[in-house]
């Protein structure tokens, strides 16, 4: 895993049912994606929203920001199984500026190591 997740923000801090976390990026680009890490956000502030577990994981997370020197991320939602037996993961892609996914197997280029991605997860009810 060369993604690593750490909790930044809940709203409204009376009822959080949003979590902003920001993105640090590593290694190298994995074929098929990088698997976002939901279930091992780190919580930093002890804002006590997280971790997930694979029973809760949240609604599709989004994109919030990002300033990645023109490259861009899409984060894919991928289920596997059906019914109760079926399993929701989420992958992170990558382009380059122009709308080419990057070098699978290779390091993240620098616009994207030395830029920021902040992305919004919203908490499932039973976390609420």
């Amino acid at each position: 895993m060369s993604l690593a997740l750490a909790l930044v923000q809940t709203s409204p801090a009376s009822n959080p049912d949003r979590n902003i976390v920001k993105v640090t990026f590593g290694g190298t680009y994995p074929v098929g994606g990088d698997p976002l890490p939901l279930t091992a956000i780190s919580d930093p502030q002890v804002l006590v929203q997280v971790p997930f577990t694979p029973q809760n994981l949240p609604v599709t997370p989004y994109d919030l920001n990002a300033w990645l020197a023109g490259y861009y991320v899409e984060i894919q939602r991928i289920v596997t199984g059906s019914g109760l037996s079926a399993v929701t993961t989420f992958n992170l892609r990558a382009y380059a500026p122009g709308g080419a996914e990057i070098t699978t197997a290779a390091a993240y280029p620098a616009g994207i190591l030395n830029g920021e991605l902040f992305i919004e997860i919203l908490c499932p009810t039973v976390q609420q």
